[in-house]
C-alpha cells in the first residue's frame, strides 16, 4: 500500500498537524491526533480494501520471451497502473522434429542418412532407376549392358568410345531397352592400386556420378560395386569406401542401389555389415528429435496487504 497511497498518505500527513503515517504504517499503526483517528482509520481500511490479489499463469512462449528480457518495463507498466507484480519463470524442455530426406516428393516416412542406401544382388541392366550409373572399363559389364540397351545404344556409345568422349565427367545415355531411364558411362581404374589410392578413384567415381544426378534432377540410382570383380580387392574395404561415400549423399532425395554379382555371397555379407553399423552410427549421430528448453510458465500476480490499523493517539 505504500508504493500505491504514497502520495495521498503524504497528503494527508501534510493537512492534519502531527499525524505521522509514513513511517509507522508497515507495522500496523500510525501516530496522530485523537480526533482525527476515525477518519484517518477508515481511510486506510478503505485503500487497503481496495488492494486485491490476483494469480495467473502465461504459457505462451512468445511471451515467456518477452517478460524474461523485458521484466523491468513490465513492471513499470504495471505500477504506473497501481499494481505491484512478481513474475516466477519456469523452463521446460520441448522436443522438435528434426526433418529428413524422404525417397521421393511424395514419400510419406522420412529417413534418416543412410537409410536410402540399398544393397541387391543381381543384374546392374535390370534395375528400375533413374539412372544406372556403368563402369566403362569394364569390358564384360560394358558388354552386358549394350547388348541388353540396344542398337541405338550400342552404336551411340561405340561411336563416344571411338571419339574419345567417355571422359572422367562422365557420358550420358537413354536408356534403350532397359528398365532404366538413363545410363551413365563413367571409366574407372584397371589396374590394383594401393589402398589410399583405391579409396581416392572410388570417392571421384560415386562423387562425379552423383553430382551428376544431382545436377539433372535424377532421384535414383544403380552403383556396380567397384572391385568386386576381376580385381578381387578385399569386399570389406570396398564395402567401407563405397558406403561411407554414397551415405554423404543420402539426404539429398536420393535412392542409391549398390549392385553385387550373383553367387558373391562374401561379398554381399560385408556389404550388409558394413551398412548396418553405418545405420547404427547415423542414428546416433543425428537424433530425430532436438530439445530446446522454453521458458513457458510465467506466474505473474500483484502483492496487496489488507491490514489492521492500530493508532496511537493523544490529546
Amino acid at each position: 500500500m505504500l508504493g500505491f497511497y504514497q502520495n495521498e498518505l503524504k497528503r494527508l500527513e501534510n493537512e492534519h498537524t502531527g499525524l505521522r503515517i509514513l513511517d509507522n504504517v508497515k507495522n500496523g499503526y500510525f501516530i496522530g491526533p485523537r480526533t482525527i483517528h476515525s477518519i484517518v482509520k477508515e481511510e486506510l481500511h478503505r485503500w487497503a480494501a481496495n488492494s486485491q490479489q490476483k494469480q495467473f499463469t502465461i504459457e505462451n512462449h512468445c511471451f515467456g520471451f518477452i517478460a524474461k528480457t523485458e521484466e523491468k518495463q513490465l513492471i513499470e507498466i504495471c505500477s504506473s497502473h497501481r499494481c505491484l507484480v512478481q513474475m516466477k519463470f519456469e523452463a521446460i524442455n520441448k522436443s522438435y522434429s528434426i526433418p529428413r530426406s524422404r525417397l521421393d516428393k511424395d514419400a510419406v516416412k522420412p529417413i534418416p542418412s543412410a537409410m536410402s542406401i540399398d544393397i541387391r544382388v543381381g543384374d546392374l541392366a535390370t534395375q528400375s532407376v533413374d539412372m544406372v550409373v556403368v563402369c566403362s572399363t569394364s569390358y564384360n559389364l560394358m558388354k552386358d549392358i549394350l547388348q541388353k540397351a540396344g542398337t541405338a545404344v550400342q552404336d551411340e556409345v561405340n561411336a563416344a568410345l571411338g571419339s574419345d568422349k567417355i571422359t572422367y565427367n562422365g557420358y550420358e545415355t537413354a536408356g534403350g531397352q532397359l528398365l532404366c531411364k538413363r545410363l551413365f558411362f563413367l571409366p574407372w581404374t584397371t589396374e590394383q592400386l594401393d589402398n589410399v589410392t583405391l579409396r581416392q578413384t572410388i570417392q571421384i567415381f560415386f562423387t562425379t556420378a552423383i553430382h551428376h544426378a544431382l545436377e539433372t534432377k535424377k532421384t535414383s540410382l544403380a552403383f556396380p560395386a567397384l572391385g568386386c570383380g576381376e580385381l578381387k580387392y578385399d569386399p570389406n574395404i570396398i564395402a567401407e569406401i563405397i558406403l561411407e561415400e554414397t551415405q554423404r549423399y543420402a539426404n539429398y532425395n536420393l535412392k542409391i542401389l549398390i549392385v553385387l554379382l550373383p553367387n558373391k555371397s562374401e561379398d554381399y555379407r560385408a556389404f550388409c555389415v558394413k551398412l548396418a553399423e553405418l545405420r547404427q552410427k547415423t542414428s546416433l549421430k543425428n537424433p530425430t528429435e532436438l530439445i530446446y528448453p522454453h521458458i513457458s510458465k510465467h506466474f505473474v500476480y500483484s502483492l496487496h496487504w489488507i491490514l489492521q490499523f492500530n493508532s496511537i493517539f493523544y490529546l
